[in-house]
């Protein structure tokens, strides 16, 4: 084999190693969050996100860092916590375009009753990523979160990502 095409594989070969760890270090990124959230680690979380960046959970918007910190800090989220929750995420299907990616998956929020001492399904959500590299490290720009209760604005919501080629 000669110089020039070992150079050339050895290029291709980097080039799908970065695709890889592009992909783990977003499926990290998301798989984070869940934990995050039900530990009440509000700071963790919202770190994940750009300083500027926005969480909108149907039609209201939690923009910056403060803000996205009191998803996890503030309101029903301790009640959830007291009680007992896990916000359970899929594995996201994700699409990168160099420093930006977007990546679609679901949540099943899952609240312990006390009544029959299992935990109980409350809500099944479809999630938007989008995100950006900034310094070597994936953030969330944006996160949309909506319920899947029929509406079209959930369904929109991940249609928007699969097979469309300007979703950046």
């Amino acid at each position: 084999m000669s110089d020039h095409a070992l150079l050339a594989r050895l290029e291709l070969l980097e080039g799908r190693v970065g695709e890889l760890e592009d992909h783990r270090d977003i499926t990290q990124l998301i798989a984070f969050i869940g934990p995050a959230c039900d530990s009440g680690a509000a700071d963790a979380f919202a770190d994940r996100f750009l300083p500027d960046g926005v969480y909108n959970v149907g039609a209201r918007a939690f923009v910056g860092s403060d803000q996205v910190r009191k998803v996890v800090a503030e309101g029903r989220h301790l009640e959830y916590m007291a009680a007992g929750c896990a916000h359970l995420m899929t594995p996201p299907h994700i699409e990168v375009d160099g420093d930006r990616a977007v990546a679609v998956n679901y949540t099943v929020l899952a609240i312990h009753s006390t009544e029959t001492e299992l935990w109980e399904p409350r809500r099944v959500s479809a999630n938007r990523w989008m995100l950006r590299r900034v310094d070597g490290a994936w953030k969330v720009q944006d996160r949309s979160i909506d319920v899947l209760d029929g509406s079209a604005s959930a369904r929109e919501l991940l249609g928007a990502v699969l097979g469309a080629s300007n979703v950046f």
